[in-house]
């Protein structure tokens, strides 16, 4: 962590223009770390242009966020335009969907930020890698940056902070003590409230079918003491993934086909 004091690891002298890219699907720990990025490059180099790259698009709770917490979107071609480009929670370079070939052919210093383990993809094309697989999300370790480099959040950067580290902890159910400590820090009665209900969506209707069919197209293994469920489902992979765990399971696997290609969702307990 110490090495964070250093960020971004270059010199912001002849830094000009910078994008934060997200995993396709962004969810709201992907765009609450981008969001929170701009505001503190923008502090740490004044009239420094920053972007947020998104391939195919915010998941639905994350779009509800950028209704209320705006940020300037780029599309792939800002790629070419940047001195510094910082991919967030991505821990396989496919997950960049076509951007990716943009971002390898980049002269520009590559970061890669994740609380996931990250796939040879991602180190072989890197600058510097920043990794904590004890933080349950990847807005903790952007907290930490900004704590080391005693600059503090704004209030709409705090609820965003917050919002991130709240949606992949499943509301603190299995937060790290970094995690707890920076909900502790960021929150305010009035802040905490707020962004607990905007992080609540409506039931969409196919989501639950699908998650409905996943559950009716489970197969379920012991291993051991765990309980291994799989299943496969053509949509909301992640989605279905998290419900087998809430039905009672401590590993997920959900493949399904899209566009000619297998895509999938793993999770777990934290036990």
């Amino acid at each position: 962590m110490r090495s964070l004091k250093d960020f971004p690891f270059i010199n912001l002298k002849f830094l000009k223009k910078a994008i934060i890219v997200c995993h396709r699907r962004a969810d709201v720990d992907a765009f609450a770390s981008a969001y929170s990025l701009t505001y503190l490059l923008r502090k740490l180099k004044k009239g420094l242009t920053v972007k947020v790259g998104i391939p195919e698009d915010l998941n639905l709770q994350a779009k509800k966020l950028s209704q209320n917490y705006k940020v300037s979107i780029a599309n792939k071609d800002y790629i070419t335009l940047s001195d510094l480009i910082i991919i967030v929670d991505t821990g396989h370079s496919s997950l960049l969907e076509d951007w990716l070939e943009e971002i390898k052919k980049s002269k520009a210093y590559k970061i890669f930020i994740d609380h996931h383990p990250l796939n040879e993809t991602v180190s072989n094309l890197a600058d510097k890698i920043i990794v904590n697989e004890d933080a349950t999300s990847t807005t903790e370790i952007i907290y930490k940056i900004f704590e080391l480099k005693k600059i503090k959040p704004s209030r709409k950067v705090s609820e965003m902070l917050m919002a991130g580290i709240l949606y992949d902890t499943q509301f603190l159910t299995i937060a790290s003590p970094l995690a707890i400590k920076a909900v502790a820090k960021l929150c305010t009665p009035k802040s905490l409230d707020k962004v607990r209900n905007l992080l609540k969506i409506e039931k969409d209707y196919s989501e639950v079918i699908a998650k409905l069919k996943g559950a009716q197209r489970m197969k379920v293994y012991k291993v051991g003491d765990w309980i291994f469920a799989y299943t496969e489902i053509g949509s909301f992979h992640a989605s279905v993934a998290r419900a087998l765990i809430n039905l009672g399971a401590d590993l997920s696997l959900v493949l399904g086909e899209v566009n000619g290609e297998i895509r999938g969702s793993l999770r777990s307990t934290p036990f």
